[in-house]
């Protein structure tokens, strides 16, 4: 994944449960991109938070009997965290792309 690519799908991920998910599983291992050891560790660690907030959504998606409504509760209950943890991942990816 280069630069342009990620950015793309990191602007439109916080809008949607299905393009968190997307980005999420799109950008798991973008750290193996680096040697860097400091930036490695730090898009993990950005990255799991992100993730955390993708298992919690799934987790009720799949409770919910995956309603075609959930965007409703995703704006509601996860957007907010979506974009906190996109923005840490955008930040820590950086120096990735350095």
């Amino acid at each position: 994944m280069d630069k342009s690519e990620f950015e793309f799908l990191a602007e439109r991920a916080p809008d949607s449960f299905f393009a968190f998910a997307e980005f999420t599983r799109q950008t798991e291992n973008l750290f193996e991109a680096t040697t860097q050891i400091h930036a490695r560790i730090e898009f993990k660690s950005a990255w799991s938070e992100m993730a955390v907030v993708h298992a919690t959504a799934q987790e009720e998606w799949f409770a919910d009997k995956q309603p075609g409504d959930f965007e409703v509760k995703w704006r509601r209950k996860f957007q907010k965290h979506a974009v906190e943890t996109v923005g840490m991942v955008r930040e820590a990816a950086q120096a990735i792309f350095e």
